[in-house]
């Protein structure tokens, strides 16, 4: 994903809404900040434990 589309956000939306009670925690891995911000705010939102991170290798170090 280059950007963060609006219709990708409600389709994101949507599918977490429908899965909150089903995920323990979400993993969000991008080299795109507004990515990443925008991911991080709605995580909060939706109060799920989250992980937002900008590579494969931070993930590493950060678990």
């Amino acid at each position: 994903m280059d950007g963060f589309e609006l219709s990708a956000r409600r389709e994101w939306v949507a599918c977490m809404q429908s899965e909150k009670g089903q995920i323990l925690k979400v993993i969000v891995i991008s080299d795109n900040i507004a990515i990443r911000g925008a991911a991080y705010l709605m995580l909060k939102l939706f109060t799920f434990e989250s992980l937002v991170v900008k590579s494969l290798t931070e993930l590493a170090q950060r678990m």
